[in-house]
């Protein structure tokens, strides 16, 4: 019954989400996200439609849109709030939803859209930016722990060459053990 009531509850709320995963609702993002992450955690899975269709909004939030004001997104340093829903997606989708899914108007396929928002937050500079790279480790270990091989196979080198890169400056104990974490997760999906 807990899935049916989210699911109705989604529908209310989607609009409201929409608007609020824009750069005008910035200030309201962290509270959206933490809706969205409910909403994803207790939908049953596979998750609606609907809800799928909020998915670019959290791509553009990080990596923004090229034809767009704030064309290099608004919220990359919102990455610990992304994470969970962003995971949701990725565990709950099924993972076979996000294999095949694509944000037609942008033109890009979700495991795209995954990437980059891990390369771009992954290599945030300075260490007041370690925990967003944090969870960007960890949405590749979530990638990686939801998927047997060979679905993501090619996803592997492009993954290993970011952390390889990222790896040589990490400055935290957080960072660094996301790192393993994420590493960890590949390894798993490899064995």
């Amino acid at each position: 019954h807990r899935a049916k009531t989210f699911e109705s509850l989604a529908q209310e709320l989607l609009p409201l989400l929409t608007k609020l995963l824009q750069p005008e609702g910035i200030d309201f993002l962290e509270e959206a996200l933490d809706i969205l992450s409910d909403l994803t955690l207790y939908c049953s899975s596979p998750l609606p439609a609907s809800l799928w269709m909020i998915f670019p909004q959290l791509f553009q939030c990080v990596c923004g849109r090229p034809t767009e004001p704030l064309e290099d997104g608004w919220a990359p340093d919102m990455m610990p709030s992304l994470l969970p829903p962003l995971v949701n997606f990725i565990a709950r989708g099924p993972p076979e939803s996000l294999l095949t899914g694509v944000w037609a108007e942008g033109g890009l396929a979700y495991p795209e859209m995954i990437f980059k928002i891990f390369a771009k937050v992954i290599h945030m500079p300075g260490i007041g930016s370690e925990d967003d790279a944090a969870s960007a480790a960890g949405l590749s270990a979530a990638l990686f722990s939801n998927f047997s091989q060979p679905a993501i196979d090619t996803w592997m080198p492009r993954y290993l060459n970011e952390i390889g890169q990222r790896i040589q400056a990490v400055e935290t104990h957080v960072l660094r053990l996301s790192i393993l974490a994420a590493l960890a997760a590949m390894l798993s999906y490899s064995a």
